[in-house]
C-alpha cells in the first residue's frame, strides 16, 4: 500500500490539468506554408534514421562474416 501517495498524486495531476491544445502547425491549415514545409523535413529525418539503422545492420553483418572467416566455427 505504499503506492497510495503516488496514485493520489497522479489523480491530482489528471484532474487538475488544463486542457492541452495542439500547436498551429499540427492543428492549423494543412495547406499552409509551414505545414507544407514540415512534410519534407519529416521525410528527411525518417530517411536519415532508416539509413543509419541499415548502416548499423550492414556493419554487424560484415563484422560477423569477418569473424566467421577468421575464427571459423569456434565461436558457436
Amino acid at each position: 500500500m505504499r503506492n497510495k501517495p503516488l496514485a493520489a498524486f497522479y489523480l491530482f495531476l489528471v484532474f487538475s490539468a488544463e486542457p492541452l491544445y495542439a500547436c498551429a502547425v499540427c492543428f492549423g491549415d494543412p495547406n499552409s506554408k509551414s505545414a507544407k514545409a514540415l512534410l519534407p523535413a519529416v521525410l528527411f529525418l525518417g530517411a536519415a534514421i532508416v539509413g543509419l539503422l541499415i548502416w548499423i545492420a550492414v556493419t554487424g553483418i560484415v563484422w560477423g562474416r569477418r569473424a566467421k572467416k577468421l575464427y571459423g566455427n569456434v565461436l558457436h
